[in-house]
């Protein structure tokens, strides 16, 4: 069984912090980044395409930028079909804060199962917590 936890850790004119925490047994790990609510609140949008296009995945990430561009990534979430029945594979990668080029990185990926109803209702809490109405949100697999 796995899970991800998304909360709330700072929420500042446009720009909203998250922690996004991953469990599967006894596998853990946490980590977080600053993102524009309107640039996630349009990614997370693409969350709801049915079917999912298995070439085309929508994605969340973030971390520090150069250029336009993630050079450190500490969080991405992508969710792709998984087989024929219904079934989602929602992929974690986190990864700590680097502060000097030298400091060495930790990270994780892990994945686990969910369905597009319980996908749609992740959805719909993600944006409430973008509102400020939710603290924090939980999917968990159905597997």
């Amino acid at each position: 069984m796995g899970s991800l936890e998304i909360q709330i850790e700072n929420l500042d004119s446009g720009e909203i912090e998250l922690v996004f925490r991953f469990r599967s047994n006894d596998f853990y790990g946490a980590s977080s980044t600053w993102f524009s609510i309107k640039s996630i609140d349009h990614k997370i949008d693409r969350f709801l395409d049915y079917p999912l296009n298995a070439d085309d995945q929508p994605e969340i990430s973030g971390g520090y930028g150069e250029n336009n561009r993630i050079v450190q990534e500490h969080v991405y979430l992508t969710v792709a079909p998984f087989g024929r029945t219904g079934t989602v594979k929602l992929t974690v990668r986190l990864a700590s804060h680097r502060q000097e080029p030298t400091d060495m990185n930790l990270g994780l990926q892990g994945e686990f199962l969910t369905n597009y109803q319980q996908l749609s209702d992740f959805v719909r809490d993600f944006k409430l917590l973008l509102a400020g109405k939710k603290e924090r949100i939980l999917i968990e697999s159905n597997k």
